[in-house]
């Protein structure tokens, strides 16, 4: 499945609330969040792919592992999805 049905058929199902928090505390940059955002990626690591397409990449300058990928299964930006609490990858264990 490409990454533009990935994307539409996440937000059809769990909405844009996963999205939006995980903006707001990409923003916030607290460094809490930011922990859990990190321990989540050595979870998962191999649940992110390159975003395939250009403008929807989001550079990480925090966690750089994170930058301009996206999470293979719901094709959701890494840098916001790890840093949300709605939607978690069953590898997370929370």
């Amino acid at each position: 499945m490409g990454s533009i049905s990935k994307k539409i058929k996440s937000l059809a199902s769990n909405g844009l609330k996963p999205l939006e928090e995980g903006m707001r505390n990409y923003l916030l940059n607290n460094p809490i969040i930011e922990d859990k955002a990190r321990k989540r990626y050595e979870l998962s690591k191999n649940c992110i792919v390159q975003e395939p397409i250009d403008f929807l990449r989001i550079k990480d300058k925090r966690i750089p592992e994170l930058s301009e990928m996206m999470v293979e299964d719901c094709g959701c930006a890494a840098p916001f999805f790890y840093r949300q609490d709605i939607d978690k990858l069953k590898e997370w264990d929370e």
